[in-house]
């Protein structure tokens, strides 16, 4: 099901990709102890969202969301990094990141 901000959000990744612009998406993390939570389908929205995305032209995803290394220390609480979390992250987001920019 798509609501007006998914709508929307598609709406700017057409337009970006069809200007020329390379898009770069990234899926953030969330505390391990809230996915552990979830029940089972409860984010297959998000799962295929993803999916469609990775198969778009000029649309690159870093998904951070299911990675394993993500501890309860980096988080302050189930959705906000820690600082110990904002470096991990950003460490994570430019060894992914980087081949990219450099290729384009």
């Amino acid at each position: 099901i798509q609501n007006e901000n998914q709508l929307a959000f598609e709406y700017m990744i057409g337009e970006f990709t069809s200007a020329g612009i390379e898009v770069i998406l990234v899926g953030l993390p969330y505390n391990p102890v809230l996915l552990n939570r979830l029940s089972i389908g409860q984010w297959d929205y998000y799962n295929s969202t993803i999916t469609l995305y990775e198969d778009l032209d000029r649309v690159f995803v870093v998904d951070m969301m299911w990675d394993n290394d993500w501890i309860d220390d980096h988080f302050n609480d189930y959705t906000h990094m820690s600082r110990e979390g904002e470096i991990h992250f950003s460490e994570k987001l430019i060894e992914q990141i980087s081949p990219i920019i450099e290729g384009g």
